[in-house]
């Protein structure tokens, strides 16, 4: 599985996006080349526009997990009841 986005126009570094952490910094690398003028607008919009999409499917990846998570527990406590 690769960990990286195309773009409309290639960006001079890659995006990680393995983890909640690494695409965090991703996206600062983002913010760091648009304000250096590295990135234009459009690509800038959609690169947020796309980790916003990406970071919504971790958070929901993260509840799924957790919900899992506390299920397990919940069983375990009626177990030892």
């Amino acid at each position: 599985m690769s960990d990286t986005v195309d773009t409309p126009r290639r960006l001079d570094f890659d995006l990680r996006l393995r983890s909640t952490k690494s695409t965090r910094q991703s996206f600062a690398r983002i913010l760091r080349g648009y304000a250096r003028g590295e990135i234009d607008e459009q690509t800038f919009k959609s690169l947020v526009w796309a980790l916003n999409q990406y970071t919504g499917l971790l958070k929901l990846q993260t509840e799924e997990d957790l919900i899992k998570r506390m299920d397990e527990i919940e069983k375990q406590m009626e177990n030892h009841q």
